[in-house]
């Protein structure tokens, strides 16, 4: 566009708010042609300047462009004496700098803008003129995306694989058809397009582009042509009227009365490392405690698999006692002691080796004030202390200050499974005789009314079960051969 001041013989007339250009008019001699006129005198113009002028004329009906602090958006922003506490703002894809205003006006300018846009099917162009004429324009829409799934027909085809039905071939068939129209569209406004002063074109998807940029033969748009731009804002579907809105969009002063230029923001200053809380230092252990948290770690693993032999072997290798305590004993006030653990987690195991192996106390009581009897969460367990008093004697501690009840050997403990596991067996033997029983009287005694007969739909059913599909098709055809059958026999038997 600027590269080519021999197109721009036309003012591009920016249209204002009628409020905005009243308030111009009522000002003085200034006409909207030359709004921005010494606009970069003012710009070179000192701070200090002594000029002794009272207001400004219409040579000083300028815009002054806020340079230092323009935001980075697609709009930048202009004040004038002439409207205090306004701001205008247009978008930079028509005027990119403050100099190229002056260098437009000074030209002398013609041309116009070229709009394309394509997506979904749809494709719309125009050449607009400067001001705001639709000098040419066509749209076009083909079939060509999918209708439920979305999305165009040579995208799915480039992510899953060629599909092979009546719709996927239409779609592939409209999509050539599209591209074909619009390139011959082009190319008959190829004149047109090369004296546009811009070309917006809206052309998301690689397919759409595809269309547009090519290349190949005969291409008119070239990707890298440097009047080629975007749409700096959000559009919709491709229309005439979209296009027409577009441009618009891009030839109205935007009017702003706060101030679009956000302050910097201060940066605070650093602020002095905070001093950084020393950790309390964690107490050393003694060699003895130490020593303590080893076998704590390993008397405990074996516990917990139930390891009694090991257990009992651990403990004489290191000459330690069933007495032990475990360290730390925060962590183990509810099992401190060997005895304990083995009774809250239900081994029966260890509980009969501590006590009649290790000579394990079970009158200690934890800071609960319970015992490791206590503790005990199943039968085998509770059982096993049994076993130890019988075995132990009642001379050999105070089990009922332990709460162990009155000790039983262990041939009466399994004679006493025995006799409930067969209970058990001759109960559910009886249940199951009844149960046959009954089902054999339902089978074979008369029809009543709630009974209810099989369908032929599931006579159907239960004869093609477990056949192969090819067995069905098989059955099928008998099936409807017999009946074929059965109805010419009717037949002829009623003639």
């Amino acid at each position: 566009m600027y590269n080519r001041p021999e197109l721009l013989k036309k003012p591009l007339v920016f249209k204002l708010p009628p409020d905005i250009e009243q308030s111009l008019q009522a000002s003085g001699d200034v006409k909207l042609e030359t709004f921005g006129e010494g606009a970069e005198d003012h710009a070179n113009d000192s701070p200090d300047s002594s000029d002794d002028d009272d207001g400004p004329s219409s040579k000083a009906a300028y815009i002054t462009k806020e340079i230092a602090n323009s935001p980075s958006g697609p709009i930048f922003w202009l004040t004038s004496p002439l409207l205090p506490s306004v701001w205008l703002g247009m978008y930079k894809t028509i005027y990119p700098t403050f100099s190229r205003l002056r260098q437009a006006k000074d030209t002398p300018r013609s041309g116009s803008f070229f709009f394309c846009m394509t997506g979904g099917g749809h494709f719309a162009a125009a050449i607009v003129s400067l001001d705001g004429k639709v000098l040419q324009h066509k749209t076009f829409h083909r079939y060509t995306t999918r209708r439920k799934q979305g999305g165009a027909q040579g995208s799915s085809d480039a992510a899953s694989g060629m599909a092979h039905s009546a719709g996927s071939s239409l779609r592939r068939h409209n999509e050539a058809a599209l591209t074909l129209e619009v390139r011959q569209l082009l190319g008959s406004w190829k004149t047109q397009i090369d004296e546009a002063s811009i070309l917006f074109v809206r052309a998301t998807r690689g397919s759409n582009r595809k269309m547009l940029f090519g290349p190949y033969d005969g291409q008119i748009l070239d990707p890298k042509d440097p009047r080629l731009s975007r749409m700096p804002f959000s559009t919709y579907r491709a229309t005439l009227p979209e296009i027409t809105r577009c441009f618009n969009e891009l030839t109205t002063l935007k009017v702003s009365h706060e101030d679009p230029i956000p302050a910097p923001i201060p940066i605070p200053e650093e602020s002095a490392p905070k001093a950084a809380h020393p950790r309390p230092a964690s107490p050393q252990l003694s060699d003895k405690e130490q020593a303590a948290v080893l076998h704590t770690s390993q008397l405990t693993s074996l516990i917990r698999r139930s390891k009694a032999s090991a257990l009992l072997a651990y403990l004489s290798s290191n000459k330690l006692t069933s007495s032990f305590s475990f360290f730390p004993p925060s962590s183990h006030h509810h099992a401190p002691s060997l005895l304990y653990l083995a009774a809250s987690l239900n081994s029966p195991a260890s509980v009969t080796t501590l006590l009649v192996r290790a000579n394990a106390d079970p009158t200690l009581r934890n800071e609960d004030g319970k015992s490791a009897f206590e503790l005990a969460g199943d039968k085998p367990t509770r059982d096993a202390f049994r076993v130890a008093r019988f075995d132990l004697g009642d001379e050999k501690w105070d089990w009922d200050a332990a709460g162990v009840p009155a000790g039983i050997s262990r041939t009466d403990i399994d004679a006493k499974a025995k006799g409930e596991k067969k209970r058990e067996e001759e109960a559910e033997s009886t249940r199951r005789k009844l149960e046959t029983a009954r089902l054999t009287e339902a089978s074979s005694g008369p029809i009543t009314q709630n009974k209810i007969e099989p369908s032929a739909r599931d006579r159907r059913e239960a004869e093609a079960r477990g056949l192969t599909p090819e067995g069905r098709m098989r059955l099928e055809r008998e099936r409807r051969a017999r009946a074929a059958e059965a109805r010419m026999k009717a037949a002829s038997s009623n003639s």
